[in-house]
């Protein structure tokens, strides 16, 4: 047909960018403003929302032994480390792995992604693996099912599992974000 051109992978990575640039920008902005809120509460200067900047940033349900239970208002931990993880996506897209791409000859779209993917599980694994052999079931799996169900863990546990809910979450986000402001490519007939 006359009139259509046909799009290319290139252009729909360019309708997408602004989009993902502006979700990390403001994700960011909103991080650093609970950070700052809970930091004035804690200076004596309450806002209306200081409670719930606190719950976002601290791992709720301490218990007297030092392990932290489960609830509800683990949400807003978990939507504090989406918000952190799409700013930091962003971060590392604009000055990493988007300049890297071009300085290479790779799509840009493809090398974000991989290169978040990479960023991302660097940090964790080693955390991850830390954790573990840390813990009391190193090589030794009998005591994970002494007490099932445990509903308390260590705070970095808690930490780490949150922070696995909140990276899929963000990866969901971003998908989303995606999806919605990129156009299909139209079908060769």
């Amino acid at each position: 047909m006359a009139g259509r051109t046909k799009t290319t992978q290139a252009d729909e990575e360019d309708d997408a960018r602004p989009a993902l640039q502006n979700l990390g920008l403001a994700s960011g902005t909103i991080a650093i403003a609970v950070y700052a809120t809970t930091m004035l509460g804690e200076a004596g200067i309450e806002f209306p929302i200081s409670e719930v900047c606190r719950k976002m940033s601290r791992i709720s349900y301490a218990l007297e032994d030092g392990r932290f239970g489960i609830g509800s208002d683990d949400g807003w931990l978990v939507l504090m480390l989406v918000l952190v993880l799409l700013g930091a996506r962003s971060m590392l897209a604009s000055w990493v792995w988007l300049p890297l791409a071009s300085h290479v000859g790779a799509l840009g779209k493809k090398m974000e992604i991989q290169g978040w993917q990479f960023s991302y599980y660097a940090c964790t694994i080693p955390w991850g693996l830390q954790l573990y052999c840390d813990s009391p079931y190193f090589l030794n799996h009998a005591p994970i099912l002494t007490d099932f169900p445990v509903l308390a863990l260590a705070g970095a546990f808690k930490l780490y599992f949150l922070m696995q809910l909140a990276f899929w979450i963000q990866m969901l986000a971003v998908t989303w974000t995606c999806l919605l402001y990129t156009s299909p490519s139209p079908r060769d007939s």
